[in-house]
């Protein structure tokens, strides 16, 4: 009995020593897991850095028009495919690297101009990539799954040392994910404090895609509209429901101003979002006042992800990072279809 007494209360202490520290942007995490992790992304960076074989390049150009998941995306891809190549990887997306921690800063490229000379690779599955040259990638796409369908490219990445068996598609997608989102400390910091504060309660984070012209900076995109946006309150009273959850504390991350006012408005005292940020696409060129939203952007989603329960718009690249990101209890998404 006083055996299985003090079995019992080390496991107690176990579990509690496993709970004690907090993830970089979640609530819930075993520190010893983290510390491997981020072992895992420094030897990405330096691999990159470096190369492994090859003597060439894959500088991975910005797309003006992408928003930052849909680079982002692309990023990871360029990355993955520098990897399986043994090739370098440089980056030209001035405005990451604004928002971003120094240590991804040695994969900064030059400029456009460094970039221009190289042959356009605009496809990852090419038959044709040059390892001693270099390549210029504009990839706004999840093509991981496309490189990860020859058996060899896994297993490059074992004797890379970044797995000790063959990985997943979405194991691949975790790793490069947190090698690349790496924001400054002071935009960490904001986020931290913010969640300290939301978690008072259970939290649900809401990620809801609008698009068209009911987005604050309109685009031909369409994703929710005033008709269809009945289906994320219905899926915000389900998982209340579902999970016997009492009180609770909502953020919702938002591209539209007027979805935000409306959902304030019905879950009124319960709703919570980073206001010291203004709302805006991350593009440029998709801005109305010209300006980069992308403080906002980076500090959403470290919040959607620490929260305990994640309701994410379908088919939204930005959801899906959140969801990659997320040390959620649950996660769910809403269809806009």
């Amino acid at each position: 009995m006083i055996t299985t007494c003090v079995y019992f209360v080390l496991y107690i202490l176990l579990i509690t020593l496993v709970n004690a520290d907090d993830a970089l942007f979640g609530k819930n995490s075993n520190s010893i897991a983290q510390s491997f992790v981020v072992n895992r992304t420094d030897k990405v960076l330096s691999l990159l850095q470096q190369g492994s074989q090859a003597s060439g390049i894959i500088y991975f150009d910005q797309n003006q028009w992408g928003g930052f998941a849909n680079v982002f995306q692309g990023l990871r891809t360029a990355a993955l495919l520098a990897l399986v190549t043994g090739m370098r990887l440089k980056i030209n997306w001035m405005s990451y690297f604004d928002l971003m921690d120094d240590k991804i800063h040695p994969l900064k490229a030059g400029g456009f101009i460094e970039s221009m000379r190289c042959p356009l690779l605009s496809r990852v599955d090419s038959l044709y990539i040059r390892k001693d040259i270099c390549q210029r990638v504009l990839f706004t796409e999840d093509d991981i799954q496309k490189i990860l369908l020859k058996s060899e490219n896994r297993q490059r990445l074992v004797s890379l040392g970044l797995f000790e068996s063959l990985p997943t598609d979405i194991d691949v997608r975790k790793l490069l994910t947190y090698t690349f989102f790496v924001p400054k400390s002071n935009l960490a910091s904001y986020s931290k404090e913010f969640v300290r504060n939301l978690h008072k309660y259970p939290s649900i984070g809401v990620q809801i895609r609008t698009g068209g012209s009911l987005a604050s900076d309109n685009e031909d995109n369409v994703f929710f509209s005033p008709s269809t946006m009945y289906r994320v309150i219905d899926m915000i009273n389900k998982v209340v429901t579902e999970n016997y959850i009492f009180n609770y504390n909502l953020f919702v991350s938002t591209d539209s101003q007027e979805v935000l006012t409306e959902l304030k408005s019905i879950f009124p005292q319960l709703i919570h979002t980073s206001d010291d940020f203004k709302i805006g696409h991350t593009s440029n060129l998709r801005s109305s006042d010209g300006s980069n939203h992308g403080q906002r952007a980076l500090i959403d989603l470290m919040i959607l992800s620490s929260c305990d329960y994640l309701i994410y718009t379908e088919d939204s690249s930005y959801g899906r990072l959140a969801s990659v990101l997320s040390h959620s209890e649950k996660t769910y998404y809403v269809s806009h279809k």
